[in-house]
């Protein structure tokens, strides 16, 4: 039996993913209904992607977080979570394979 040896990691930057969707579709998926583009606007819901991760994952800084493509079907997430997750896949996982985030700040 051979000694063990490191294993190469593929990711993606969840901050570069986020700056790419700003810059393509002039959205932000931290913001995505844009509540608080001018100022505040409590009339928008409170929509962050971001918060997703932390609030729904025991998530330090360093985690990795697996985003897998069944999210844009489920009826139990929210419409807009549905959304991201779609044009996140569209974009850097245009065959479904799950996409792996290292979430750091």
């Amino acid at each position: 039996m051979d000694k063990p040896t490191t294993s190469t990691l593929e990711y993606h930057s969840y901050h570069n993913v986020r700056e790419w969707i700003k810059h393509k579709y002039n959205r932000d998926i931290d913001d995505w209904y844009g509540m608080f583009e001018n100022g505040h606007d409590e009339s928008k819901e409170f929509a962050d992607f971001w918060s997703r991760f932390i609030c729904d994952s025991d998530i330090t800084n360093g985690s990795v977080y697996y985003l897998y493509s069944e999210t844009e079907e489920d009826k139990n997430v929210r419409e807009w979570v549905r959304e991201i997750t779609k044009i996140i896949f569209d974009e850097f996982s245009p065959d479904r394979k799950p996409i792996i985030f290292v979430l750091n700040w």
